[in-house]
């Protein structure tokens, strides 16, 4: 039985350097739509290196791409900076790409200016990071860029790179898929126990991101039986910088754990601990992000999170409602703007639905932010005896024609009969077997 095996999780760091501009019109208008805190996150991340070099036991440290902010080059130069504090104190860390550590539209920002600055090509990643993974493998596929380590004796680790082989993010082909069965019969046969780790989850982190496009893996119901199927038990993955814990088992009986943790940069501002007890068992902790030296105008971190979060959320609807004016008449264009401000009472009574009196004064707007906080946080508290999930199932209730015409259009598309209000309730509920944030896992 292999010894303990303890390691730090750290998904979609997004680095930015700062040098590149983070005041003016031109940066403000980039990150109206961003939950992630570019500007501060190079203070962020030196602050996790601090943490992390204060644990004097855990060497390993894993990130799942989405390195840096949008391919800057500068960018991946500053954060190997920081890497190379870990290593330096016996780290050992190791890195995969993603959509945006690569020919992303990589700019700087000077005033009312976005300046188009050297880029990363995808085939310059592993000459950059070859001191932090690729260069330690003991497996190597040159056609995905997915590699394999041994952190330890009797552990191995599938660095699974799925980022668009043919330019399609999460979609596991037919050539990765034979490389990681090869690798998890060879490390079978060495007496290893491994464990893969993903940009893209393989799982829906909620119910309804079954239907978000690059949320998760391509034919994920598919993927997920193979992974189970071939002996892979633990998966952790980033992108929807959300804490979400999820489990799959196969017609056959094994078991899959996608553990999707969050960005450092954003809400929630967390990152994890796992410790492996002998591949026997897996016990995850979530860290929040540390205080750092940035102006906060006063906020604690976590308010700083959420503030930027919710601001996020709120430009979304408006954008939204500003796309759907294109074209309308002018009663349309006053109904919509009325929408931006409705109550959540206004609008149950639009369906003769009575909104409870904790909510009813609530802009709808705001409620679908505290939902999303919820949700992205992880373990959300509306359970089936909150006035919320209670007042969500009635006005959903209250609309079976519009219920019928999205179950057919996602059913349509998916092949499978769907209920969006089943699917909208259990996003909301934090119904899961499975705690989000904190919790162990025993493996076979």
């Amino acid at each position: 039985m292999p010894q303990d095996l303890s390691f730090y999780l750290i998904p979609d760091i997004h680095y930015y350097e700062p040098s590149l501009g983070t005041t003016g019109r031109a940066f403000e208008d980039h990150v109206k739509s961003e939950t992630n805190c570019c500007e501060s996150s190079a203070a962020i991340f030196e602050a996790v290196v601090d943490k992390i070099l204060s644990d004097k036991t855990t060497r390993l440290i894993l990130l799942p791409g989405d390195l840096a902010h949008d391919g800057e080059y500068e960018s991946h130069l500053s954060l190997i900076r920081q890497l190379h504090r870990l290593r330096a104190a016996g780290k050992k860390v190791c890195v995969i790409s993603s959509k945006h550590d690569y020919n992303d539209s990589p700019c700087s920002y000077n005033g009312d200016r976005r300046v188009p600055v050297k880029g990363t090509k995808k085939s310059e990643i592993v000459d950059l990071y070859r001191d932090y993974g690729y260069g330690e493998a003991i497996a190597f596929d040159e056609v995905t860029l997915s590699y394999v380590v041994e952190p330890q004796r009797g552990y191995r680790v599938l660095m699974i790179n799925c980022d668009g082989e043919f330019d399609l993010p999460g979609l596991f082909t037919e050539h990765l898929i034979l490389w990681i069965r090869a690798q998890v019969e060879k490390a079978k046969k060495d007496g290893a126990y491994v464990f893969a780790v993903t940009h893209f989850p393989i799982l829906p982190v909620f119910e309804c991101c079954e239907f978000v496009p690059e949320s998760h893996v391509r034919s994920w119901r598919s993927i997920a039986r193979i992974l189970a199927d071939i002996g892979i038990e633990l998966v952790f993955s980033g992108q929807m910088h959300i804490q979400s814990v999820n489990k799959f088992v196969s017609p056959a009986g094994n078991t899959l754990y996608d553990i999707c943790t969050s960005s450092p940069c954003g809400f929630p501002g967390k990152f994890r601990k796992v410790t492996l007890r002998g591949g026997k068992s897996a016990e995850i902790k979530s860290i929040p992000v540390p205080d750092f030296d940035f102006d906060r105008s006063g906020l604690s971190v976590s308010d700083y999170f959420e503030e930027r979060f919710r601001a996020s959320v709120f430009h979304r609807i408006r954008s939204f409602l500003e796309l759907e004016r294109d074209g309308l008449n002018a009663y349309q264009n006053f109904s919509l703007r009325a929408l931006d401000k409705m109550t959540c009472g206004r609008l149950c009574a639009t369906v003769a639905y009575h909104a409870d009196d904790s909510i009813k004064d609530l802009k709808v707007r705001d409620l679908v932010a505290d939902l999303l906080v919820a949700v992205f946080a992880g373990d959300p508290p509306y359970s089936p005896e909150t006035a919320v999930y209670q007042d969500v199932r009635g006005f959903l209730g209250r609309i079976p024609l519009i219920k019928r015409a999205v179950n057919r259009r996602l059913s349509k598309d998916t092949g499978e009969t769907i209920d969006l209000e089943k699917l909208v309730l259990a996003s909301i509920s934090g119904s899961k077997a499975l705690p989000d944030n904190n919790l162990v896992i025993k493996l076979k």
